[in-house]
């Protein structure tokens, strides 16, 4: 007996393969009616790919998303390491989505990024998604990914939907603050993140404004570096070369540890002394920093992984 295709199946139906696809994909955007339609063909000829053999089991597809701003951020990698240490446990596979190719080449037109959680969604490409320092800047995604109940995780991100896995970055930079200027040290250069786009490097700089306003410190606008890229391998050259232009005593490297190690490497070259010279703290405690010395703001990564798929898990399981 000759296997039933796809298009056997959407000429029964009278439809188009694509149709029959979504269909199976459990995509949003097809009626009720056309997916009973196609389903019940799908049972009656025993018609059984993958796809559709989990849409009749109960519609899970056993994928998690996860969303990156970049694959290569030290930040990402220990959270993706503390996910799949839970993840391994369970009969799911992740699929990894990057948003670089719109926050990176787009710059500031951020609303783009809301394309791949929409998509993710209505391909019906996982069960749910961790967000890992992105938000979705679209309301009008939010409310559709709310009305289907369809799991968020945030590790370091907001919105009014889903579950958060935050920890205190205002209070971080404000201690490291306090801390460098109980050393004497008055002109704290600060690097850090892209603050309208990821809310932990804003809360960052808040906790960073907050010392040196209680200090009496006023901010200079000139000790700021927002960093470009996490992974261009001159970016740490740069933010030195600014914070010698601006003749600070110190810096506070918030937009990372391998951000800070970069800008000690670049130090000894132009023979600063670190701490002497220039006094410098990073931001993570990412595993090598114990090994050059590198003094940091400690962020508890794996752990944060490891509760972010705890989160998406049982929300998974208990719909």
């Amino acid at each position: 007996m000759k296997k039933i295709t796809i298009h056997d199946i959407a000429k029964i139906a009278k439809l188009n393969a694509s149709t029959i696809s979504r269909v199976l994909n459990n995509d949003l955007r097809i009626s009720k009616k056309t997916k009973d339609k196609v389903l019940k063909l799908v049972k009656k000829y025993n018609f059984k790919p993958n796809s559709a053999a989990r849409i009749l089991a109960g519609g899970k597809t056993n994928i998690l998303a996860v969303i990156s701003p970049s694959l290569f951020s030290h930040f990402a990698v220990n959270v993706l390491q503390g996910i799949e240490q839970k993840l391994i446990e369970t009969n799911y596979d992740f699929q990894i989505f990057t948003t670089s190719k719109f926050t990176i080449k787009i710059g500031e037109d951020i609303k783009h990024v809301s394309e791949i959680f929409k998509r993710i969604l209505l391909e019906r490409k996982a069960d749910g998604i961790i967000a890992i320092s992105i938000n979705i800047y679209n309301d009008k995604v939010v409310r559709l990914l709310k009305r289907n109940k369809f799991p968020l995780v945030f590790v370091e991100g907001k919105e009014n939907y889903g579950h958060r896995v935050l920890v205190d970055n205002t209070s971080g930079t404000y201690e490291a603050t306090k801390y460098l200027i109980s050393k004497g040290r008055k002109k704290i250069g600060f690097s850090v993140g892209h603050i309208k786009l990821i809310e932990s490097q804003m809360d960052r700089f808040k906790g960073y404004k907050k010392a040196l306003n209680e200090a009496e410190i006023e901010y200079d606008r000139n000790l700021f570096y927002q960093v470009k890229s996490h992974t261009a391998p001159d970016e740490p050259g740069n933010i030195l070369e600014h914070m010698i232009k601006n003749k600070v005593d110190a810096i506070l490297c918030a937009s990372g540890d391998w951000h800070a190690a970069g800008i000690m490497k670049e130090a000894k070259i132009k023979e600063i002394k670190i701490p002497d010279d220039i006094a410098l703290i990073g931001y993570d405690n990412l595993d090598f920093t114990e090994h050059i010395g590198l003094t940091t703001i400690k962020q508890p990564l794996i752990d944060m992984g490891k509760k972010a798929f705890e989160l998406f898990f049982e929300a998974v399981n208990n719909n």
